[in-house]
């Protein structure tokens, strides 16, 4: 089941194929560090601001749409299959259309 990191992922312009929800964090963490200079804390109040600094949210949003699309076209019906997939990306869309 994939975790919120892989939608953050996208911000960077990717959105592996990673199964297991620790290795996704650990390995998200990583990619965050290399991008910002900074250490990903998954309680950082800020992290939203970072992800919009240093990555693209258009591009996160088309590349989650475009993995959900390729993972519904294989045949993947339920959440927990569509991996690399979310639609986290669906909710923070709606909520910043809400906000701007």
């Amino acid at each position: 089941n994939p975790c919120f990191e892989i939608w953050m992922y996208a911000y960077f312009g990717e959105m592996p194929a990673i199964r297991e929800s620790y290795t996704c964090c650990d390995r998200f963490a990583d990619k965050f560090e290399k991008v910002t200079g900074q250490k990903y804390y998954k309680n950082d109040r800020d992290v939203y601001r970072k992800l919009v600094q240093y990555g693209d949210f258009g591009q996160a949003v088309l590349l989650a749409e475009r993995s959900l699309k390729k993972c519904v076209d294989d045949g993947k019906k339920l959440p927990s299959e569509m991996w690399p997939a979310c639609m986290v990306q669906r909710l923070v869309a709606e909520i910043w259309e809400k906000i701007k």
